[in-house]
């Protein structure tokens, strides 16, 4: 890890005595003060001296280490024994190598693993000493921004780092719009004319600040707030700024400006004239020919001239137009004539009416043995309204459009309606499905082998193939054979089988099959994900039922809890109805696939439906 620059104060008074060498008795001595620096041998380390009195207190300038706070000048600094010989003592402490953590979210527990500390001695001297919790002083882990560990060593010396608490509050990124004020979009490659400048709205659907600025085409001429009205290629720039609630986010439209120009009218021709007639049923095709270049679409509208069919052709009886819409663009506009832009025509109904033409791909009586897969064709007179179902041996049994398979009588019918060209009719031919002679053994088939095994987390299926005709249900057991998970797949970590019980019928006996498959342990601890249903800010109404759904990934072990707006006051298991800002969390703990992990989203129940819906986040 590395190490901080740290600035030591020192001062070191030095006590000189004298003595008499002639004197066998005791002679008053005498002593002066004198200012001393002492350089320490770490090179981190820069030194300056000052002069302090016996009673004041020794500290390190630097952020991260000091020397005992309350230590005075002669015990802060090497002194000599009556003998003579040096003392060596502590001088000041330092952090060595920094934590492996040192970025938290709101909640978790201080980790120090990693953490040692340099232990100064007055020789120049130093010692490397492991961090253990008894010797942390831990700050409060629920409070958002920086904060400092603060490590004292044998209660004298202390020496602090810097941890950063962040808040697990995801922020929404707002959504910027562009429009015209004439109520029009505006996209990437609009053209404003110099005679008709329309004024660009930028919309923002979020309580953030937000900066416009215009720039040329070449994307670095920033031309600042004020719009451009000379021709050329331009781009609107939005900026959002951060707050507590939205993160930053940008966008932009370009778009021209050009000089207004000398528009000609499209010309537009049709295949047919007016009062062109068509005859029912029979295909009719209708050409239309517009000046190169021009922009237009074509559609269809019915006699009153105002039921847009679209661009599909009618062909029902009726008086009908087909119409051509120039899109104006730099080069062509509608001609100033609206005559010019349509033409009428009609449908004309068939005199007679008709009996649809019916037939079968196989004929009455036709046997199909059970178990074999059949079909039966259908074709009817083109233009004809009909629909297909079957029926059961007493032809009142209507099997709608089901195709039977069970061994018995069955009739398959068609039901012509009456339209315009056709009058109502029905026709049907019946057939037998002949049952089996003996019950079969059902064939049942896997595409995974048992005893597979599977990684965690990795996405699997399971394909069944079982014979056609027999009943069936299938489902999931864990590695008990007993506890039943029907047919939701197991994902979690364990010995499970898929299990195939096929059920007696006509044609195939009773019996159970399965394969056994394992899904090992994850090698690591995941993530688990946590999906709440709301979103934070959301609103509810006093006194209206609400509901909030949580899903936790599949083997995780959580539980879910209420709070009120403190943060602090457990609400357990119980939703609060009364008003308030509340938060709904989820927390998760540590088993065999997932670490431990949090999340919440805050939301507020408003005394009444008039109240402002601002949103507030929770203090």
């Amino acid at each position: 890890m590395k190490k901080l620059n740290v600035i030591l104060l020192a001062t070191v008074a030095t006590l000189l005595a004298s003595c008499s060498p002639t004197s066998s008795s005791s002679s008053s001595s005498s002593s002066s003060s004198s200012t001393s620096t002492i350089q320490p041998t770490s090179s981190s380390v820069i030194s300056s001296s000052s002069t302090i009195s016996s009673n004041s207190s020794s500290s390190s300038s630097s952020k991260h280490s000091s020397s005992s706070s309350n230590s005075s000048a002669t015990s802060s600094s090497s002194t000599t024994s009556s003998s003579g010989t040096d003392v060596i003592s502590i001088t000041s402490i330092e952090i060595g190598n920094y934590p492996d953590k040192t970025e938290y979210n709101i909640g978790e527990e201080l980790d120090i693993t990693g953490l040692t500390i340099l232990v100064n001695y007055s020789d120049g001297s130093q010692k490397e000493v492991p961090v253990t919790l008894d010797m942390v002083i831990a700050p409060s882990m629920n409070k958002e921004g920086q904060t400092d560990v603060i490590i004292k060593y044998e209660e004298k010396y202390q020496a602090y780092y810097t941890i950063n608490i962040k808040s697990t509050i995801e922020k929404e990124k707002p959504t910027i719009t562009f429009t015209l004020d004439d109520g029009t979009a505006f996209t990437n490659g609009t053209t404003l004319l110099t005679n008709d400048l329309k004024t660009i709205i930028v919309s923002v659907n979020a309580v953030v600040d937000y900066e416009i600025f215009y720039t040329k085409d070449d994307g670095e001429t920033n031309l600042g707030s004020k719009a451009p009205t000379e021709p050329g290629l331009y781009a609107i720039n939005v900026t959002t700024l951060e707050n507590a609630y939205y993160s930053s986010t940008t966008a932009f439209v370009w778009y021209y400006i050009k000089a207004p120009s000398v528009k000609k009218e499209a010309e537009i021709s049709f295949s047919i004239e007016n009062g062109t007639k068509f005859t029912q049923g029979e295909p009719y095709n209708i050409e239309v020919t517009v000046s190169s270049g021009a922009d237009y679409e074509v559609y269809y509208t019915k006699d009153d001239g105002e039921t847009d069919l679209g661009a599909t052709a009618p062909t029902e009886p009726g008086l009908y137009a087909v119409n051509v819409r120039i899109i104006e663009n730099d080069e062509f506009v509608a001609p100033l004539d609206n005559k010019k832009t349509w033409r009428w025509f009609e449908i004309v109904a068939k005199t007679e009416k008709q009996d649809a033409e019916i037939s079968f791909s196989v004929a009455s009586g036709t046997h199909f043995t059970y178990g074999e897969d059949y079909q039966i064709e259908v074709a009817v007179s083109n233009g004809a309204d009909y629909e297909v179902y079957y029926t059961k041996d007493d032809g009142e049994t209507n099997l709608g459009q089901n195709k039977p398979t069970e061994p018995g009588t069955y009739a398959i019918n068609v039901a012509v309606k009456e339209n315009a060209l056709f009058n109502s009719s029905r026709a049907f031919v019946w057939y037998v499905i002949d049952p089996a002679v003996e019950k079969q053994d059902a064939e049942v088939t896997f595409s995974m082998e048992s005893g597979t095994h599977l990684a965690y987390g990795q996405d699997y299926s399971i394909q069944i193939t079982v014979s056609e005709g027999a009943d069936y249900e299938w489902f999931y057991t864990k590695d008990d054979g007993e506890t039943n998970l029907g047919q939701n797949k197991p994902t979690a970590p364990g010995t499970y089988a898929i299990n195939v019980a096929v059920k007696e019928n006509a044609t195939f006996k009773a019996k159970n099959v399965f394969v056994w498959y394992v899904i090992d342990s994850p090698s690591e601890l995941q993530e688990a994900v946590i999906e709440i249903s709301i979103e934070n800010g959301t609103i509810f109404t006093y006194g209206t039922p609400y509901e909030i759904t949580v899903k936790v990934s599949d083997g995780a072990d959580y539980e879910v809890y209420y709070t009120k707006d403190d943060g602090e006051t457990n609400l357990g298991t119980t939703a609060p109805t009364e008003p308030g800002v509340y938060a709904i969390n989820v927390l998760v703990k540590e088993n065999n696939i997932y670490k431990s992990s949090s999340a919440f989203r805050w939301y507020r129940i408003n005394e009444n439906e008039a109240q402002s819906l601002k949103k507030v986040l929770p203090q």
